[in-house]
């Protein structure tokens, strides 16, 4: 099973209220149909997704039949849909589902994206997902649009939008290793003594990081001293003089060495406990 499957079987594993799964369906339809004046053909490559959205139909109460063309298909006849934003991660939820890729969760590249039919579709989701801070951007392929994004950091948030917890750990744990070992290969020169010393204390730091994301504990820490993580994890093997003046570039707050050790040992601490 692919990882895209895996993200989808997880969102479709979910309990939907009638409000959310309207959500849902509306970024499915949005992402996945072809439109006539007569009719709505929801065009699903997997049965067992095509299954749940039809059982999603009958709780709504909206009226469909399977298509003669292929039997994962879905004709709406005399249904006239409308985008429902109330609840913006289902919607992007549903969008997924009905269109999404993802490269996968151990791939050296990142891309996700999400193909329509409809360009003009494509323009309102593009407007609608960026309206939230994305920065997906548009192509046509062949017949198909398709809006995609390819920084990791956006791919975990949207993962985390759409509420796909076990998957954005899969995620980022996939990356923290890949990373890990992409920058023990960049700096496979150093003298071995002070490689070996700065391996372990990184390796310590991404065993604590990667420990209270898996485990809800970033409420214990404040949004600067997360921010200060996340900027050693991305230069995990720079100095502390050197993350003062990163730090500082990126938060223009200054701080010394001995306050970004104390919230180092803060993170230790609160990892042990």
């Amino acid at each position: 099973m692919s990882f895209a499957q895996r993200i989808k079987k997880e969102l479709l594993n979910q309990e939907f209220a009638s409000e959310l799964a309207l959500s849902f369906i509306s970024g499915l339809i949005s992402s996945s149909s072809v439109r006539s004046r007569s009719k709505i053909i929801v065009k699903l490559n997997n049965n067992e997704i095509s299954n749940i959205i039809k059982d999603m139909f009958d709780q709504l109460i909206i009226n469909y039949e399977s298509s003669k063309e292929n039997r994962n298909w879905i004709v709406l006849k005399n249904y006239h849909p409308t985008i429902d934003i109330k609840h913006p991660s289902y919607y992007f939820a549903g969008a997924f589902v009905g269109g999404g890729s993802i490269s996968d969760s151990a791939s050296l590249f990142y891309h996700l994206e999400i193909q329509l039919y409809s360009h003009f579709e494509a323009e309102k989701m593009k407007n609608f997902l960026n309206k939230y801070s994305f920065k997906f951007s548009l192509i046509q392929r062949r017949k198909m649009f398709v809006l995609y994004i390819k920084k990791a950091e956006q791919i975990s948030d949207f993962l985390r939008a759409i509420q796909a917890f076990n998957s954005l750990m899969e995620f980022e744990n996939e990356r923290i290793q890949r990373d890990f070992s992409n920058q023990l290969n960049r700096y496979s020169n150093l003298d071995s003594y002070n490689q070996q010393k700065l391996a372990i204390a990184s390796s310590k730091f991404l065993d604590r990081y990667a420990y209270i994301l898996e485990n809800n504990l970033t409420g214990r820490f404040r949004i600067i001293e997360l921010e200060f993580f996340k900027i050693k994890f991305e230069n995990q093997f720079s100095s502390l003089e050197e993350l003062t003046n990163l730090f500082y570039e990126k938060t223009k707050i200054k701080k010394t060495r001995a306050g970004l050790n104390h919230w180092l040992i803060k993170l230790r601490k609160v990892s042990e406990e």
